[in-house]
């Protein structure tokens, strides 16, 4: 269930933060090879291997978040899909409107 979730989905997510700690400090042939690895990865659900140790650690811990999430999203739809068996979100109670005149 987990490997369609990450390959039927159109996209991931990118944390803003990778940048700081890991590809900044990559070279432009690093940077290169670590987004092959993980859009790779992403259609395919297969893991390519890298030469460059660096690469690898960084592309193993984008994986796993990239898989984390995924299980986020599977277990928020189970939980949709039950709530969506009771009936849904309750209706909300209205105030009385009590008139003045």
């Amino acid at each position: 269930m987990l490997k369609q979730e990450i390959i039927n989905k159109a996209g991931f997510l990118f944390y803003n933060d990778y940048w700081d700690k890991y590809f900044c400090k990559f070279s432009g042939d690093q940077i290169k090879e670590a987004f092959k690895v993980i859009f790779h990865f992403h259609k395919t659900f297969e893991v390519l291997e890298s030469n460059d140790l660096a690469v690898e650690m960084v592309v193993v811990t984008i994986i796993d978040n990239i898989k984390r999430d995924a299980q986020k999203r599977v277990r928020q739809t189970i939980a949709n899909k039950q709530n969506g068996k009771l009936g849904g979100r309750p209706t909300k109670q209205r105030p009385l409107v009590h008139d003045c005149e």
